[in-house]
């Protein structure tokens, strides 16, 4: 995807020119996406991003692994007060499937209010592969 496309589509759903800069930056440094300078032109480069087979896994696997899923529940800023206070950590698999469960609610409340059809889709997808994954943990403990 060309640069300044992804650009406005970020734009598009919320996030500001900086941000998105920086998350590019991330996700180079992260190994996930890879540029290829198409052209160079005095002050900027014309570059498209390809997500590398690293990215791929991320996206495509791991969103639904719980045992990422209950790392992230950590490691993600949480803005709602009441989800954030949920989001303790604990050594208890019950807890930690409950707090995942509750996670998960949180990102499907936050990606909802984004409002692209096409992201809702993806995530819908995923957030209910996850949570099949999770009742099948649950089945086992």
């Amino acid at each position: 995807m060309d640069r300044r496309d992804l650009t406005a589509y970020l734009s598009g759903v919320g996030f500001s020119l900086q941000a998105s800069d920086e998350v590019l930056h991330k996700l180079e440094t992260k190994q996930l996406i890879t540029p290829a300078i198409i052209s160079a032109e005095r002050d900027s480069d014309h570059r498209r991003f390809r997500l590398t087979s690293l990215g791929s896994f991320h996206l495509h696997y791991l969103c639904h692994v719980f045992q990422y899923l209950d790392a992230m529940t950590l490691d993600t800023p949480i803005l709602d007060t009441v989800v954030r206070k949920v989001m303790v950590d604990t050594i208890s698999i019950h807890e930690r499937v409950d707090r995942t469960k509750v996670f998960l609610d949180y990102l499907d409340k936050s990606v909802a209010d984004i409002r692209d059809d096409a992201m809702l889709a993806f995530w819908e997808e995923h957030s209910i592969e996850a949570r099949s994954r999770i009742d099948e943990i649950e089945k086992r403990i």
